[in-house]
């Protein structure tokens, strides 16, 4: 998984970006914003993870269907809503 802003370079994180990736999902389990904070890379390289910008759910969006999902591997560090480059 990606976390960095493509566009941005510079080691912008995805969840820090909010010109070329603005909260554009609405989270599973309470209605709020999404945000991207990771794009899926090799085997799952059409996934992206959102998080939800209030109760802070992660959430996959893999073959167009969006579903509430569990932590994986650098998604707290580089995902969460306070990371840091």
């Amino acid at each position: 998984m990606d976390f960095a802003c493509p566009e941005c370079g510079d080691g912008e994180l995805l969840v820090q970006c909010d010109v070329h990736h603005p909260a554009d999902r609405e989270c599973v389990a309470c209605g709020s914003p999404a945000k991207l904070i990771g794009i899926g890379t090799a085997r799952v390289e059409s996934a992206r993870w959102y998080r939800c910008t209030s109760c802070g759910q992660l959430h996959m969006l893999r073959r167009r269907e969006f579903v509430k999902t569990g932590e994986r591997s650098g998604t707290e560090e580089f995902g969460s809503l306070g990371a840091r480059a």
